[in-house]
């Protein structure tokens, strides 16, 4: 059955790599949309003409769970700032807010339209976001310890690659530590949220063959009773599963 996985992945590849070649289409007058599922990172939007609802999923940046459900991925979150996970929690509310906020006028889009998967029926995208005055809302988070930098990469509409908005990233990360901004205004001032057991490295659903990375937009969707862990790539393997083709675990 190894040489049907190998096949399966060789299949699906070239269809991910057609993706991300595709040009960034710019949406400009967007309008956010109130919805239960919005968050810092993810939220409907109303865009382009005729209108039509999209739900925007930001490149490189990932605010922490608004879901309590979902304790793993928000401990990780946690971590990642050195706070707990009730902090990690009110700063999911912050920067919900902040996007709201942010986002309050008519804003642009930029989409390649790679599917960033999710619990919606009408698809969500991965996106860059301008707000009104043309401020990228990605290091508007980050500037104000909402975000940390983590997730799906790409080169920028205006011809930056990664590596160079990383840098970017990293550094008003440096400045929003220095200042103690957002969520790094909690670091040191409580027993952090503890590491994850290896064990959370990797998870799989009792229901499917993929096993995806603790980040994954479709290991979000897995209930907490069907799912399945592991403490490495090997042992997902030998369990007999495939990696997903989405987060490349």
């Amino acid at each position: 059955m190894r040489w049907l996985s190998i096949l399966f992945l060789a299949l699906l590849l070239p269809l991910s790599a057609k993706a991300a070649s595709k040009p960034f289409e710019k949406i400009e007058g967007c309008q956010w949309k109130a919805d239960r599922w919005n968050d810092g990172d993810s939220f409907h939007v109303i865009a382009g003409q005729p209108s039509r609802e999209l739900v925007v999923r930001l490149y490189f940046v990932d605010t922490p769970e608004a879901e309590t459900a979902y304790r793993d991925r928000l401990d990780e979150q946690a971590l990642y700032f050195g706070i707990t996970r009730e902090q990690a929690s009110l700063i999911a509310d912050e920067a919900s807010a902040f996007t709201v906020q942010r986002l309050s006028k008519p804003f642009t889009v930029w989409t390649r339209w790679h599917s960033a998967l999710g619990r919606t029926a009408i698809g969500r995208v991965y996106c860059v976001v301008q707000d009104s005055t043309g401020r990228d809302l990605n290091e508007l988070l980050v500037e104000n310890g909402l975000a940390r930098i983590y997730g799906v990469r790409t080169p920028l509409p205006d011809g930056r690659d990664s590596r160079k908005y990383l840098a970017r990233l990293t550094e008003l990360e440096k400045k929003a530590k220095a200042v103690k901004k957002g969520a790094w205004r909690f670091t040191g001032t409580t027993p952090p949220v503890q590491a994850a057991p290896v064990s959370t490295a990797f998870m799989a659903s009792k229901n499917s063959q993929v096993f995806h990375k603790v980040d994954c937009a479709s290991a979000s969707k897995i209930l907490p009773k069907n799912v399945v862990r592991y403490r490495n790539r090997d042992e997902a393997i030998q369990g007999g599963r495939k990696p997903c083709a989405e987060c490349k675990p």
